[in-house]
């Protein structure tokens, strides 16, 4: 019942001008079109995003802080409040975070960086934003109004099974649940995973995994 809209924000990647390589043209140009493409859509529609605002948002923070030309904090300040504002159009995000516990290969494909310490510093990023999550006072997040936010990690299928908890089967809405899931929920699950005699921790008995 999902759909993935036929173009992303990779299909307006400037060659050679993304990654470490971006520009704030280029990075305000991908916002632009993030922004756009999420309010084409309405309550109750199923979407499957490849991405959204925060990974932008995450991008150029990234930027600003190797000093690249022309990202500031002018430039953040332009872009947080959009950023911020977006985030009541999206319902869940799924976030895979670099962890021992389950360690993903990386996979060149001529557009995604392969650089580890690039990558590294990126996760760092979205970590400290997971953190930004969790603060009632964010300036990344509207306080009544934000997204679910979930950390799945595994092979693919593992990862898959992992967000079917979320999901209601019929209807496709997100899961009602008990409470929050914290990072030291998180820690526990990964823990769990890590001691699995097959590597993989059962879903039937996590059903505590909602947010």
């Amino acid at each position: 019942m999902y759909e993935s809209p036929k173009e992303t924000y990779r299909d307006r990647l400037v060659k050679d001008k993304h990654s470490k390589d971006t520009t704030p043209d280029n990075q305000w140009g991908i916002l632009d079109f993030m922004l756009e493409q999420l309010q084409e859509y309405r309550k109750g529609d199923h979407v499957i995003f490849d991405r959204c605002p925060l990974d932008n948002i995450v991008y150029s923070l990234w930027a600003t802080d190797k000093g690249i030309d022309g990202f500031d904090t002018e430039f953040i300040d332009k872009c947080i409040p959009l950023v911020r504002e977006s985030m009541k159009f999206i319902d869940i995000m799924f976030f895979i975070p670099i962890t021992s516990a389950a360690p993903i290969e990386i996979e060149g494909d001529g557009i995604r960086e392969t650089d580890k310490e690039y990558i590294s510093e990126i996760d760092n990023i979205f970590k400290a934003m997971y953190q930004q999550w969790l603060s009632p006072d964010s300036r990344f997040f509207p306080a009544d109004d934000k997204p679910a936010i979930i950390e799945v990690f595994g092979n693919r299928v593992e990862r898959i099974r992992m967000m079917q908890l979320y999901l209601d089967e019929e209807s496709g809405e997100m899961v009602e649940g008990e409470g929050i899931m914290d990072v030291n929920e998180v820690e526990d699950i990964e823990r769990q995973f890590r001691n699995s005699d097959s590597g993989y921790t059962d879903t039937n008995d996590v059903k505590k995994f909602i947010i």
